[in-house]
């Protein structure tokens, strides 16, 4: 009976060695899936909380430039110069703040997603948010150099002087930082569309290596 019953304790052995197996196979599946998945949500956050968001600000510092030319352009078309003063002053006031506020949330956002672990080892990461807080401050020191010129356009009301010589200036002023914020725009759409399309394909490995694993085992 001996020999009977080694072989029914191998027999069994055999079994549980085929069970163990199989449940390590379907662990180790479903950590490789799990650690797919991880990845395509890290980069898909990562898209939201910087590309997005980007975007979001880049728009709002765009609106606020376009209507401080527009503001701009009603002063000088203004006859009076009583009304003038009038409304350049709410101008001189709020557009400065409202533009220096949103460049200040856009070069925030970059510098927090340069500090982020995720972001820094990634090359193309670094160098996308180092662009854009460049452009963000070529485009902040142009508006500097607006808000000295509406601040002598103030004194020049009061002194009763003439603002005609000041309008083929501004116009080129105007021109030269729609382009910078149309081509910055640009840039970050376009490299949303890289992101998305990085993380798409990104997906669709980490499907084929799931599946490759999964018809392996």
């Amino acid at each position: 009976m001996l020999p009977w019953r080694e072989l029914r304790i191998s027999l069994v052995t055999k079994i549980f060695l085929g069970f163990v197996a199989l449940l390590g196979t379907s662990v180790l599946l479903a950590w490789l899936s799990v650690g797919e998945i991880h990845a395509l949500a890290q980069h898909l956050r990562a898209i939201k909380a910087g590309h997005l968001a980007l975007a979001r600000l880049t728009s709002e510092l765009d609106a606020h430039q376009r209507n401080r030319f527009e503001a701009l352009r009603a002063v000088l078309d203004e006859p009076e110069a009583k009304n003038r003063l009038a409304l350049l002053r709410p101008t001189v006031a709020y557009y400065p703040l409202a533009l220096h506020t949103a460049i200040d949330h856009i070069r925030a956002l970059c510098r927090r997603r340069l500090e982020d672990p995720a972001t820094g080892p990634l090359r193309k990461g670094r160098e996308f948010y180092g662009e854009v807080a460049r452009r963000v401050d070529e485009i902040d020191g142009r508006h500097e150099a607006l808000d000295n010129i509406t601040g002598t356009l103030v004194l020049r009301l009061r002194s009763g002087e003439g603002l005609d010589d000041v309008r083929e200036h501004l116009a080129k002023m105007e021109h030269t930082l729609a382009k910078a914020s149309f081509e910055l725009n640009e840039f970050i759409n376009d490299e949303t569309e890289r992101a998305v399309r990085r993380a798409e394909e990104e997906e669709r490995q980490a499907v084929l290596r799931v599946a490759s694993s999964t018809g392996a085992a």
